[in-house]
């Protein structure tokens, strides 16, 4: 064998490539909501299961659950409480998570829910959603704010064709991107699918 090797041509071999793995695409808002239901939904399967199980090591391994969730969006919080057992309504909760938004955020009861039960659970925060992308443009059903042209809090009624109409009236996307001070403050009844795009 040694013989072999060593009648080998070095120059004559051809090193293997190794091609980079192509980065995974950014997650968009419209995903991260998706996910975030998607969480929920989960977390609720494996929560009445006969044989559903969360991670070991975590406070409800192994036992039957029920989380109820309430939202409160002047605050921008979302509660999740957590009761175990077949039965468990009525109950005193169990354990208890909040989500609750930064003042610089954009609230999303979805991406609150997941955040909060995953709390209430004893998980790991999902980095997708404590991160997640802000909305940059107006989308129908977003609660949007200018302190220096609208004034105060309005719902977006559509957003097409570079415009969007507003509580009060319509305005330009191109003034909507210019004005000091205006931010999408709540896009949890955003309708990203119908706008036929993404706004983050």
């Amino acid at each position: 064998m040694r013989s072999y090797l060593d009648g080998l041509d070095p120059d004559g071999c051809v090193e293997p490539t190794v091609s980079e793995p192509e980065p995974a695409p950014a997650l968009t808002r419209a995903k991260v909501i998706e996910m975030a239901r998607e969480r929920v939904a989960e977390l609720a399967r494996i929560g009445g299961a006969l044989h559903g199980r969360l991670a070991e090591g975590t406070p409800f391994h192994d036992r039957f659950y029920r989380v109820e969730f309430h939202v409160n969006r002047d605050k921008r919080t979302v509660t999740a409480l957590v009761r175990t057992g077949i039965m468990p309504s009525g109950k005193k909760p169990d354990a208890v998570g909040i989500a609750k938004c930064a003042p610089d955020d954009v609230f999303n009861a979805d991406i609150g829910r997941a955040i909060a039960a995953e709390r209430a659970l004893g998980l790991t925060l999902t980095d997708a959603f404590v991160n997640a992308p802000k909305p940059t443009e107006p989308v129908t059903g977003m609660l949007v704010n200018s302190n220096t042209h609208l004034g105060n809090v309005t719902l977006v009624h559509s957003a097409r064709g570079g415009v969007y109409n507003y509580d009060d009236g319509t305005l330009e996307l191109s003034t909507f991107r210019a004005l000091v001070g205006t931010r999408v403050l709540d896009d949890t009844d955003a309708d990203y699918t119908q706008e036929g795009g993404e706004a983050a």
